[in-house]
């Protein structure tokens, strides 16, 4: 068993994972929205010539599964005999067109389960005999019980009206929907002539297994029903650090992401958002506005779509927008800020006839764009740029499926590149529409693989699971990438058409596409063998390279043959990177050839990735060349002087003979 619980009371406007449908509503005319301390999240009609039929869906991760819901609702209408309900979504068949309904209505003051099928109308399929009087400024409950047959592919519903003390007032048993499976939201309506307020305060679910959905999905922001029918094609932001290099965060460490606010009924991109998230993505309550980055009239364009932003760190803003106009239609546009976007001058046109870009930059600057041509959608194109986006090379192209428009995500590891790719694979262009995800791997753009198929689909009709991921990037958070994008529901509102009607939520998948490997380290180069005399200072040079997704500490070790390590050097790699160490180090004391070992020591991980043997030769000094025989010079300088010494004595003593005879 797994419960959910909400008190509206305790959130703020807008709750951020609803997302909220018209079944029907007058033309021209909206209701306002809002939320109560004191009765909760609210449906207002100010007109007395307009109506309003709402569904709030609540997307939970359950597929197929029992539950039991209770949900509390305010009454504070202008008129309590007119026209109103309140009541529970509780199932839909596989499209989304037929919507399973439990209410009280107090026309027939009864309770109701019903099917609205789109294009046909409101059916009732069971209705109470008895009858029950509401009152004004009074709380009331309305409980489910659905069961579901998977078998048969049908429910069966208990529904009850309750008072606020949980009193049975009105009941229905054993109603058996078939073409049905369980989801779960919040009807309410108020007729044409009614005025005041439908406040839902609270509600319980719980669900008879745990979540169970391939994937899920946090609902970051929901459009706010009145401005905007589209808020999404999120984008990251890059920031050049202090250093030069380029990440997808700032030097905090924060996300920074855009996103597209579509017009309500206007079937274009209006404004484009900035936001800052402060920790987890997947935390609606992190994220916050920083400001409106662009808004399509700035420049004179038609609409906005997809936006990524790059930050220099002089402050530069390089931005490359989607965007149409009355010249040159759809073109990827790069455009240029100097003041924090307060103002921005369009330098070129990226691409022409393209839209549904998404950039990738490398450390060092390099740029990546994905992008689909017009009008086919398809392949999907990556092109590169060493210049800032200057100018532009073609570097590769992907095709997935066999018709339907493409968008992608790209990021490379370091090792690889990860692209995702959506298509449109079915649609009945009036109810409904499906995209499924694959994901993509390759060491370049021009030669991807598919390594998963149908990666996201849809799963959960009638739900924001209901039509799978478009206009999506990947995100970069804890060393994995996410899946940041749009998912829709179809909203029948008669004032727009059915591009409108895809009332579009930024998403963020709960789970990580892809997680990026630790460093791994591997010798590319070395030296093999060292020799000389015993006691020398010798030196073994390598080459390491970080094959791995994300950089890392490596340090290289030399060991002996005893396995003492006798020299090290600690280096960080980048991934793909490779980085020279140079180890110095003694030769043994003693003739011999020793086996060293070299090593690649992965600090991250604490393991060592590679290791060579270094063939380590100490040669016998040679002994010192022997004097040859004879007097070396200082003993014959020594051996001179005596012997000029000694003449010396001769001479005297022959100068006195001399004497001595009368030589003189």
């Amino acid at each position: 068993m797994t419960t959910y619980t909400r008190d509206f009371t305790a959130e703020y406007w807008c709750p951020r994972d609803i997302a909220v449908v018209y079944e029907n509503k007058t033309a021209g005319a909206y209701p306002n929205y809002g939320i109560s301390e004191v009765y909760g999240l609210y449906l207002e009609d100010t007109r007395t010539d307009a109506g309003f039929t709402v569904h709030w869906l609540l997307n939970y991760p359950h597929r197929k599964q029992n539950y039991n819901a209770t949900v509390r609702f305010y009454i504070a209408v202008d008129d309590i005999t007119k026209d109103l309900a309140f009541g529970i979504v509780l199932g839909s068949n596989n499209t989304g067109k037929k919507v399973y309904l439990a209410y009280y209505y107090n026309g027939s003051e009864t309770l109701k389960i019903a099917v609205m099928e789109y294009g046909v109308g409101l059916s009732t399929l069971a209705e109470t005999t008895e009858t029950y009087t509401v009152s004004n400024n009074t709380y009331y409950k309305v409980k489910v019980e659905i069961s579901y047959d998977e078998a048969n592919n049908k429910i069966t519903v208990n529904a009850y009206l309750l008072d606020d003390s949980d009193n049975v007032l009105l009941s229905l048993t054993n109603v058996e929907i078939t073409d049905a499976e369980p989801i779960f939201g919040i009807r309410l309506f108020l007729g044409a002539g009614q005025t005041g307020r439908l406040y839902v305060h609270s509600l319980t679910i719980e669900y008879s297994g745990s979540p169970n959905m391939d994937y899920g999905l946090t609902f970051i922001h929901s459009p706010d029903m009145m401005e905007f029918d589209w808020v999404g094609a999120p984008s990251p932001v890059w920031f050049q650090h202090s250093d030069g290099k380029f990440y997808p965060y700032d030097e905090d460490g924060n996300i920074h992401v855009t996103v597209r606010m579509h017009g309500e009924a206007s079937d274009v991109g209006d404004e484009i958002w900035m936001y800052k998230i402060t920790g987890d993505p997947r935390d609606p309550s992190k994220w916050s506005y920083e400001k409106t980055l662009i808004t399509r009239d700035q420049l004179g364009y038609n609409s906005v779509e997809e936006s990524d932003l790059v930050v220099l760190n002089d402050g530069t803003y390089i931005l490359f927008l989607g965007a149409s106009d009355d010249t040159h239609g759809w073109c990827v546009r790069k455009l240029k800020s100097t003041d924090g976007g307060s103002s921005w001058t369009e330098e070129k046109i990226v691409v022409e006839s393209a839209k549904k870009n998404a950039l990738f930059v490398t450390k060092d600057g390099v740029f990546y764009l994905a992008y689909a041509p017009r009008p086919d959608g398809r392949p999907i194109y990556f092109i590169k740029s060493t210049d800032m986006g200057d100018s532009w090379t073609n570097v590769g192209s992907l095709t997935y499926g066999d018709t339907g428009g493409i968008t992608a995500g790209l990021f490379y590891t370091g090792s690889k590149w990860i692209v995702i790719a959506t298509i449109e694979y079915d649609s009945d262009d009036e109810n409904y529409f499906w995209n499924k995800t694959g994901l993509f791997e390759g060491e370049t753009l021009d030669n991807l693989t598919l390594v998963q198929d149908n990666l996201y689909k849809p799963q959960q009709p009638y739900t924001l699971w209901g039509t799978g991921l478009f206009y999506f990037k990947l995100l970069y958070y804890n060393n994995a990438l996410y899946v940041i994008g749009e998912t829709a529901v179809v909203d029948h509102n008669p004032d727009e058409g059915f591009t409108d009607q895809t009332e579009r939520h930024t998403t963020i998948t709960n789970d990580p596409v892809y997680t990026l490997s630790e460093p791994q380290f591997t010798i590319v180069t070395y030296t093999e063998t060292v020799s000389g005399y015993p006691s020398e200072t010798k030196t073994v040079t390598c080459t390491i390279k970080n094959v791995g997704d994300t950089a890392g500490d490596c340090e290289a070790r030399l060991k002996d043959n005893n396995g003492v390590t006798v020299s090290s050097q600690t280096q960080t790699i980048d991934a793909g990177a490779e980085v020279e160490f140079s180890l110095d180090f003694t030769l043994p004391s003693e003739v011999g050839t020793y086996d060293y070992t070299l090593e690649a020591y992965n600090v991250t991980t604490d393991n060592v990735d590679d290791s060579k043997t270094v063939s380590v030769t100490v040669e016998e000094k040679p002994a010192p060349t022997p004097t040859p025989a004879g007097v070396d010079f200082n003993t014959l300088i020594a051996l001179l002087i005596i012997l000029m010494i000694l003449k010396s004595l001769e001479r005297k003593e022959k100068r006195k003979e001399h004497r001595a005879r009368g030589y003189m």
